[in-house]
Protein backbone atom coordinates (compact mmCIF):
# COMPACT_ATOMS: atom_id res chain seq x y z
CA UNK A 1 0.00 0.00 0.00
CA UNK A 2 1.30 3.51 -0.62
CA UNK A 3 0.04 4.94 2.24
CA UNK A 4 -0.20 4.42 6.08
CA UNK A 5 -2.89 5.07 8.98
CA UNK A 6 -1.87 5.99 12.37
CA UNK A 7 -3.88 7.68 14.92
CA UNK A 8 -2.98 10.59 17.54
CA UNK A 9 -4.12 10.57 21.28
CA UNK A 10 -2.97 12.70 24.46
CA UNK A 11 -4.98 11.29 27.03
CA UNK A 12 -5.04 7.41 27.33
CA UNK A 13 -8.31 6.61 25.85
CA UNK A 14 -9.31 10.03 24.85
CA UNK A 15 -10.49 11.42 21.53
CA UNK A 16 -7.89 10.37 18.58
CA UNK A 17 -6.96 12.13 15.68
CA UNK A 18 -6.55 10.29 12.38
CA UNK A 19 -3.43 10.98 10.20
CA UNK A 20 -3.18 9.67 7.14
CA UNK A 21 0.35 9.61 5.16
CA UNK A 22 0.70 8.51 1.18
CA UNK A 23 3.61 8.98 -1.16
CA UNK A 24 3.42 8.52 -4.92
CA UNK A 25 5.57 9.45 -7.72
CA UNK A 26 6.01 11.92 -10.47
CA UNK A 27 8.76 11.48 -12.12
CA UNK A 28 11.43 11.95 -11.47
CA UNK A 29 10.51 13.32 -7.74
CA UNK A 30 8.13 11.62 -5.36
CA UNK A 31 5.47 13.14 -3.45
CA UNK A 32 3.86 12.96 -0.44
CA UNK A 33 0.88 13.72 1.52
CA UNK A 34 -0.77 14.10 5.12
CA UNK A 35 -4.16 14.44 6.21
CA UNK A 36 -4.80 14.99 10.21
CA UNK A 37 -8.58 14.76 11.33
CA UNK A 38 -8.86 16.39 14.50
CA UNK A 39 -11.05 14.90 17.37
CA UNK A 40 -13.09 17.95 16.36
CA UNK A 41 -13.59 16.76 12.86
CA UNK A 42 -11.67 19.55 11.38
CA UNK A 43 -9.26 18.25 8.35
CA UNK A 44 -5.54 19.90 7.66
CA UNK A 45 -4.28 18.53 4.03
CA UNK A 46 -1.03 19.21 2.85
CA UNK A 47 1.74 17.99 0.24
CA UNK A 48 5.42 17.76 0.37
CA UNK A 49 7.47 17.47 -3.01
CA UNK A 50 10.98 15.93 -2.93
CA UNK A 51 13.40 16.62 -5.67
CA UNK A 52 15.05 12.72 -5.64
CA UNK A 53 18.38 14.70 -7.81
CA UNK A 54 21.07 13.90 -5.45
CA UNK A 55 24.69 13.91 -5.99
CA UNK A 56 26.07 10.51 -6.47
CA UNK A 57 28.80 11.65 -3.98
CA UNK A 58 25.97 11.80 -1.02
CA UNK A 59 25.16 9.30 0.88
CA UNK A 60 21.54 9.34 1.01
CA UNK A 61 18.57 8.97 -0.28
CA UNK A 62 14.99 9.75 -1.28
CA UNK A 63 12.60 6.72 -0.66
CA UNK A 64 9.54 5.88 0.17
CA UNK A 65 10.07 5.51 3.85
CA UNK A 66 11.85 8.94 3.86
CA UNK A 67 8.68 10.97 2.51
CA UNK A 68 6.24 8.71 4.53
CA UNK A 69 8.26 9.74 7.57
CA UNK A 70 8.66 13.78 6.41
CA UNK A 71 4.69 13.43 6.18
CA UNK A 72 3.94 12.38 9.20
CA UNK A 73 6.43 15.08 10.86
CA UNK A 74 4.34 17.53 9.44
CA UNK A 75 1.28 16.09 10.34
CA UNK A 76 2.66 15.57 14.36
CA UNK A 77 3.29 19.52 13.79
CA UNK A 78 -0.12 20.48 12.12
CA UNK A 79 -1.57 18.14 15.79
CA UNK A 80 0.81 20.18 18.10
CA UNK A 81 -0.59 23.35 16.91
CA UNK A 82 -4.12 22.52 16.77
CA UNK A 83 -4.02 20.99 20.65
CA UNK A 84 -2.19 24.78 21.68
CA UNK A 85 -4.98 26.12 19.99
CA UNK A 86 -7.46 24.44 22.10
CA UNK A 87 -5.38 25.05 25.22
CA UNK A 88 -5.41 28.25 26.99
CA UNK A 89 -1.75 27.39 28.90
CA UNK A 90 -0.03 27.02 25.40
CA UNK A 91 1.38 23.59 26.97
CA UNK A 92 0.75 20.87 24.74
CA UNK A 93 0.58 17.08 26.59
CA UNK A 94 2.78 14.51 25.04
CA UNK A 95 1.30 13.30 22.05
CA UNK A 96 0.97 9.10 21.13
CA UNK A 97 1.13 8.25 17.76
CA UNK A 98 0.06 4.27 16.77
CA UNK A 99 0.54 2.75 13.68
CA UNK A 100 -3.06 1.24 12.55
CA UNK A 101 -4.40 -0.20 9.77
CA UNK A 102 -6.71 0.91 7.62
CA UNK A 103 -9.95 -0.16 8.69
CA UNK A 104 -9.50 2.83 11.77
CA UNK A 105 -10.36 4.74 8.36
CA UNK A 106 -13.50 2.50 8.97
CA UNK A 107 -14.43 2.92 12.21
CA UNK A 108 -14.19 7.11 12.08
CA UNK A 109 -16.62 6.66 8.66
CA UNK A 110 -19.12 5.10 11.68
CA UNK A 111 -18.71 7.52 14.36
CA UNK A 112 -19.21 10.82 12.80
CA UNK A 113 -16.25 11.47 10.46
CA UNK A 114 -17.75 10.87 7.01
CA UNK A 115 -17.16 14.78 5.80
CA UNK A 116 -13.80 14.43 6.45
CA UNK A 117 -12.90 11.03 5.31
CA UNK A 118 -15.10 11.94 1.97
CA UNK A 119 -13.08 15.22 1.54
CA UNK A 120 -9.86 13.08 1.78
CA UNK A 121 -11.07 10.78 -0.62
CA UNK A 122 -11.55 13.88 -2.89
CA UNK A 123 -8.01 15.23 -2.27
CA UNK A 124 -5.51 12.51 -2.27
CA UNK A 125 -3.38 11.80 -5.29
CA UNK A 126 -3.07 7.97 -3.74
CA UNK A 127 -5.26 5.57 -5.63
CA UNK A 128 -5.16 3.22 -3.36
CA UNK A 129 -6.05 5.46 -0.09
CA UNK A 130 -9.22 6.34 -2.38
CA UNK A 131 -9.98 2.50 -3.35
CA UNK A 132 -10.06 1.83 0.41
CA UNK A 133 -12.33 4.94 1.49
CA UNK A 134 -14.54 4.16 -1.00
CA UNK A 135 -14.73 0.40 -0.28
CA UNK A 136 -15.30 1.29 3.58
CA UNK A 137 -18.07 3.85 2.58
CA UNK A 138 -20.26 1.32 1.40
CA UNK A 139 -20.25 -0.79 4.53
CA UNK A 140 -23.28 -0.22 6.76
CA UNK A 141 -22.22 -0.09 10.69
CA UNK A 142 -25.13 -0.28 13.34
CA UNK A 143 -24.49 0.42 17.32
CA UNK A 144 -26.98 -0.67 19.60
Amino acid sequence: MKFKVYSAETVRFGPKALIIVTYYKVKPDLKSEFFLVTPNDSLKHGKISFDCQIPKDVDFKIDKKFVLKEALNQAKIDFGEYLISQKSNNLVDVITIIKEDSSFIAHLLSTGHYESIKTIENLTECDDLKKIINIFQKITINRN
